[in-house]
Order: C-alpha cells, then structure tokens, then sequence
C-alpha cells in the first residue's frame, strides 16, 4: 500500500469509529479534527521512519469517551514541535496535531522505535464539555 493510500484509510478508520462510539453525527469540526491529526500523525511516521519499518496505527475510545490515536514507527528520533518559518512548507504538522487535540505525547519503544499519541474530544464526552480545542474556540468565540 503507498503512503497516500494508508493515511488515507487511516483517516477513514477514524472516521468511521468516532461516528460508531458517539451517540449523534460527528460535528463538522470533529470530523476535520480527527481527519487533520490522523493525517499529520500517519504523514509524520511515513516521512520520518522511511525504511525502519511498517506503522501501526491504533484508535480506540478512552474511558473519558475521548478518541484515542496511537502511531507507532521504527524511527527512534523523537518529534519535534517546531515554529516553522511564515513562508515555510513544512514544520507545522505537530503544532496542528497541538491544536486539534487535548493532548499529545510520544514514547521511546523498548524494542526500538516510538509511539506517537494524541487525544481528540468527542461529542459528549466529560472533557468536550470542559475544554474546546483551540481551532474551534476561535470559530464559536
């Protein structure tokens, strides 16, 4: 499968099981946010592992009823938030992966390679109804 092809079955799968796990439509704004981070995230391992090895993509509903997205990689380099150049083309994808998300980290693998996470708030979950990601505080403000 090319590069393409995976992020975008990856994004797909997301989709698909945030839509099964809410109990209403995905809000448009979820929907970009779980298709920008998963797409970053797959993007970034595809980029950076190169030839250390397949990407596993995992997703799953946290006990906050969150969504969970986990990309791990065989590049033992750790990301990297950058402050890109105004007029760059690359360097931005961890700052929208910040943005979209609750939170994100990453974590060295014992037998090699790394485990990048983020978590995206879900319609109704506990922490929707505490904390809106930055790109939609901007739209409903």
């Amino acid at each position: 499968m090319g590069d393409v092809e995976a992020v975008a079955l990856s994004r797909s799968r997301a989709l698909a099981a945030a839509s099964g796990w809410c109990s209403q439509p995905l809000p448009i704004l979820v929907a970009q946010s779980i298709r920008l981070v998963v797409s970053e995230l797959v993007t970034n391992a595809l980029r950076h592992a190169g030839e250390a090895g397949p990407i596993t993509v995992t997703i799953w509903l946290t006990p906050h009823k969150n969504l969970a997205v986990l990309v791990k990689d065989g590049s033992p380099e750790p990301p990297i938030l950058s402050q890109p150049y105004d007029d760059g083309t690359a360097g931005r994808g961890l700052a929208v992966v910040a943005a979209e998300t609750i939170s994100w980290s990453w974590r060295a693998e014992n037998r090699g390679g790394k485990t990048v996470s983020a978590t995206i708030a879900l319609p109704g979950s506990a922490t929707a109804r505490r904390a809106t990601p930055a790109s939609q505080q901007a739209l409903t403000s």
